[in-house]
């Protein structure tokens, strides 16, 4: 005797086996999309850098910095925003 073998495969079976495949690609699929590529982190996220006056007002709100400090940071933010780029230097000689 030889049960089992050659009897075919059930509707649930298949069913259960396609289910199973859909996760699995679904998956597959989600992991490609939300994998970090340096331009996006996850899909409908946009990645935004912060400004030197957005980071200098948040080191004031988290207390890293006094008041002092802050309006002597400010001042060099302030005269750094109207130069060409940040890390140059008017060079002469």
């Amino acid at each position: 005797m030889m049960s089992g073998l050659g009897g075919g495969w059930s509707f649930w079976e298949v069913a259960l086996m396609l289910v199973g495949m859909a996760v699995v690609l679904g998956a597959v699929i989600w992991m490609a999309c939300a994998a970090p590529d340096g331009s996006r982190r996850w899909p409908g996220r946009e990645r935004r850098t912060l400004g030197a006056r957005e980071i200098l007002d948040g080191r004031l709100a988290s207390g890293e910095i006094d008041g002092a400090e802050y309006k002597r940071l400010r001042g060099l933010v302030s005269g750094s925003e109207s130069r060409a780029s940040a890390g140059t230097r008017n060079r002469r000689g």
